[in-house]
């Protein structure tokens, strides 16, 4: 039985995703960070923002999932977040940096300064020498978090902080990497759309939403031109399908050709993302080498994409599973071998440092 104490435990890192909630709760032992619990809730209604009665439900199976307390951690939802990189002047004391960024993103967006909470950093510097400072600024509208919490917090969660994903995901995933010194990547497919943050000297200086990457536009294309049921895809999919020992499929035939198709067309689209992403990175700082990119989410989890797009992209693919990243207690071994919860690790180890 868990005996530990709240004390002990980091909130809970929660991440709402399209089709499912991740839920994760660790602590450190010594320098290392361990898992002591961690559970996944299907969406009642996939794609809807999270409600009163979803939280609800979720909290009960917190409960009986060994989770202790109610602090949770949130991932800012992407589509809530105002994100620039700036050209600012030098920092100085006559020149304060976050103030002048806050000016500039609200000029930007057209916003009053205090209607945002924002977060900033300076951008190592680039190859080519500048008189400014390069800064990376995401916000979010006050009134966009509140409606988030006000749907949240009456089913008895206490949100003690909100995250951006890509800050979240650079985190969790820094362990990946032998030094901050090169350039790293995590490349995160969800259900709608996957997202590419790109890491340098240990700071977030790119990222993109991709919709084009979303797991479920493959799904779409393979039960149409198959005639599949949706169930059937899925499965299959965790094993390429043709090559599966129970595939309905048989070479060669229509069906197994237009699955080829969708398969390698998806893994196109994600092999020219990805690759767009990095050709940035590299570009702005060409003297760092690029160590690897980590995959998180449940697109992660086909061995087939990670090979294929691995090969194409000429870069080494990490799937950062929860036991890649952390260790994890004896009763979490199949979400451990996940890459679904990696996010959720991430948001529980915000106000660890």
């Amino acid at each position: 039985m868990n005996r530990r104490t709240q004390s002990t435990l980091t909130p809970i890192g929660l991440d709402v995703g399209t089709r499912y909630i991740k839920a994760v709760q660790a602590h450190r032992t010594g320098d290392a960070w361990r898992v002591s619990a961690a559970a996944a809730m299907p969406r009642a209604t996939p794609g809807v923002p999270i409600g009163y009665e979803e939280i609800a439900v979720l909290m009960d199976l917190l409960d009986r999932q060994g989770f202790i307390g109610n602090d949770a951690v949130l991932a800012v939802p992407n589509d809530f977040l105002i994100t620039s990189i700036l050209d600012l002047p030098v920092r100085s004391e006559s020149a304060p940096i976050d103030q002048i960024a806050r000016m500039e993103m609200a000029r930007l967006y057209k916003r009053e300064p205090d209607s945002f909470q924002m977060a900033c950093w300076a951008l190592p510097q680039a190859a080519r020498g500048s008189d400014t400072t390069g800064v990376m600024a995401t916000a979010c509208p006050h009134d966009q978090a509140e409606k988030l919490l006000d749907a949240i917090e009456p089913a008895g969660l206490n949100v003690v902080a909100l995250e951006t994903a890509s800050c979240t995901l650079a985190r969790v995933c820094q362990p990946l990497w032998a030094d901050n010194d090169g350039l790293s990547g995590v490349l995160d497919l969800g259900w709608h759309a996957a997202h590419a943050v790109i890491m340098h000297q240990g700071n977030v200086i790119y990222e993109r939403v991709i919709p084009e990457a979303g797991i479920e536009l493959l799904h779409q294309q393979i039960t149409k031109r198959t005639g599949l049921d949706e169930a059937v895809v899925g499965r299959l999919l965790s094993h390429h399908g043709v090559d599966a020992g129970d595939s309905p499929l048989e070479k060669g035939n229509g069906q197994a050709l237009s699955w080829t198709s969708a398969t390698g067309s998806y893994a196109e689209t994600v092999t020219q993302e990805l690759n767009r992403s990095l050709s940035y990175a590299a570009h702005r700082y060409p003297n760092a080498a690029t160590q690897g990119v980590a995959l998180t989410g449940g697109g992660a989890m086909k061995p087939w994409l990670v090979q294929e797009v691995e090969k194409a992209a000429g870069v080494t693919l990490h799937q950062a599973s929860l036991n890649v990243l952390a260790a994890c207690d004896t009763h979490l071994s199949e979400p451990g071998g996940s890459t679904l919860f990696t996010k959720a690790l991430g948001l529980a180890q915000h106000t660890q440092g």
